[in-house]
């Protein structure tokens, strides 16, 4: 039996379109398993609300914090006045440096009205369209605060070493057990061996737990430290990736802040609508703007110079549209659109990478004790609603009149949660990689 060429040919060709088509179905199964494997890791408390219609929308407000121009952005004269409560210290310094009586208000007022800040900055705008936000001045750590407790005098080893009650009831799920999980109890000595003794520069020799007092206290005082200065990031890390869908970036000064500049690429690689306020007539380039940044929040070159878009404000660039006017233009078109480009959920249905699971699960630990759930709810002005907001565990030790010994509970349960989410399983590894 003689087989034709153009029969060999076309077996030829079958076969190897059978081959590609294998080829094309494993990669296809690999990287699904990939992302389904990614996807696996993220809880629902981890994950961003979709941006959709009638859905909500919740504003990271991205900018720095440390001086008086950031906190007017953030939270405007009223809320330096104090309305947002006596436990903000940084706020109450502003309010001390600018030490304006009710005579002033009126005065103030007007020139604000002139300039485009709103009375209570972009929490209180936020807040009249409806929408939540993480405003990380008013809802982030205090590090100035919980820092001064564990440098106070008067905490000893004892307070370290005493059980702390109440802190994960507002989310069991992420609790760390006092009992065979705490870095700070005494009986659990095979962990203290292993956390502190890594921590020891000449090594442990014997139990952590023998060692004295004031070895012991300068540990716990350091792990303390550690973590305070992680769980500040960590928890803007979470609010990124896990709790809120649009951005509202502040780009004024002399120069942008660098730690704010990283959430906007980030937020930009997201896919997360994002909105600029820029007003002040500071360029990279000449009068131009670096495209960088701009091209993580917009298709062309625009900045807003005022948070609303205000008749008659005097502003440097002549123009008053306003940042979340512009935002809330933008979500509309979005939810209301089918266009494959229009998506502003990418956040909210697409895994993340490993390194930021890690960081967005150390920071839900930390939110959650101390805030009831990731939409703040807050009074009409957008400013604190201590009772509405915090657990129980944070209203306890935190506000009011609390103790050093008070706040240190705080301090605990932050470490605790940090140090113990280090070693899950999943993590354990983590370093080999990512370090």
């Amino acid at each position: 039996m003689v087989i034709s060429r153009s029969k060999i040919v076309i077996g030829i060709v079958i076969v190897t379109l059978f081959v590609l088509i294998l080829v094309l179905l494993c990669q296809k199964s690999s990287t699904t398993k990939y992302i389904d494997k990614l996807a696996s890791y993220r809880t629902d408390i981890e994950t961003c609300p979709p941006l959709e219609k009638n859905g909500i929308v919740n504003v990271y407000v991205s900018a720095a914090m440390f001086d008086l121009a950031d906190v007017l952005y953030a939270v405007g004269p009223g809320g330096i006045k104090g309305e947002m409560g006596p436990n903000y210290s940084s706020i109450a310094a502003q309010g001390e440096l600018l030490c304006f009586s009710k005579e002033d208000e009126a005065d103030i007022k007007q020139l604000c009205n002139l300039v485009g800040v709103p009375w209570y900055g972009a929490a209180g705008e936020i807040k009249k369209l409806g929408w939540y936000s993480y405003t990380p001045l008013r809802d982030g750590l205090q590090l100035d605060v919980l820092m001064s407790t564990i440098n106070s005098t008067g905490i000893s080893v004892k307070d370290y070493e005493s059980e702390y009650m109440g802190a994960f009831d507002n989310a069991p799920d992420l609790k760390t057990k006092w009992v065979g999980e705490s870095i700070f109890n005494p009986a659990n000595v095979e962990l203290q061996n292993s956390f502190f003794g890594a921590r020891i520069p000449t090594g442990l020799k014997g139990n952590f737990r023998d060692l004295p007092d004031e070895t012991r206290l300068s540990m716990y005082a350091s792990a303390g430290v550690n973590c305070l200065a992680t769980m500040v990031g960590a928890q803007d890390l979470y609010n990124m990736y896990g709790a809120c869908n649009v951005c509202l970036f502040n780009f004024n000064g002399l120069q942008a802040d660098s730690g704010a500049l990283a959430e906007m690429g980030q937020l930009g690689a997201r896919g997360v609508p994002m909105v600029i306020l820029k007003g002040s007539p500071t360029y990279d380039f000449g009068n131009a703007n670096n495209p960088m940044p701009i091209m993580a929040s917009t298709s062309e070159t625009f900045t807003a110079p005022v948070l609303r878009q205000t008749p008659g404000i005097i502003n440097s660039l002549g123009t008053g549209e306003g940042a979340l006017d512009h935002l809330y233009n933008r979500v509309q078109n979005i939810v209301n659109s089918d266009n494959p480009m229009a998506s502003g959920s990418f956040n909210s249905k697409v895994p993340l990478p490993p390194l930021q699971i890690f960081w967005t699960d150390v920071g839900s630990r930390g939110f959650f004790l101390k805030h009831k759930t990731k939409n703040i709810p807050t009074d009409a002005n957008g400013m604190l609603d201590m009772k509405a907001d915090y657990t129980d565990f944070w209203l306890k030790y935190y506000t009011g009149s609390p103790t050093n010994q008070d706040r240190l509970q705080i301090v605990k349960a932050l470490s605790d949660s940090l140090y113990l989410c280090q070693r899950l399983p999943i993590y354990k590894d983590l370093d080999k990689f990512w370090k």
